[in-house]
């Protein structure tokens, strides 16, 4: 994901009273994600091309871990705005989705959405 598009993400995280996310890229080998701490994040912004491993795939990597914050939060942060591309986020788990040119209503709109579910 660019910076300034995490440096965006970042801000309106912690504009609605949230600690600053983090980010990691998708170039960290899978054997070193293991090691991470359950850190029970809020949400992940999920970049859906990656040049390693694109989001889909990640979203079913954490999904189907043995993590006990494999439940968090997923967005999707993608140019690609067709229907089928938005099936394919739900069906792997995601749970929202935030098309590019990303639009700051859109972003506190998706969060808000979720924690009211919460």
């Amino acid at each position: 994901m660019k910076k300034r598009l995490m440096a965006l993400l970042m801000g309106v995280v912690l504009s609605l009273g949230f600690c600053q996310p983090v980010s990691a890229s998708s170039s960290v080998p899978r054997e070193k994600t293991k090691e991470y701490k359950v850190a029970f994040y809020f949400a992940i912004f999920m970049d859906m091309q990656m040049p390693v491993m694109d989001g889909i795939e990640a979203t079913r990597r954490i999904r189907s871990s043995e993590r006990e914050d494999r439940d968090v939060l997923i967005f999707a942060v993608t140019a690609n705005t067709l229907t089928k591309d938005q099936q394919v986020c739900e069906e792997v788990g995601m749970n929202g989705y935030i098309p590019k040119p990303i639009k700051l209503k859109e972003i506190e709109s998706a969060i808000r959405e979720k924690m009211v579910v919460m």
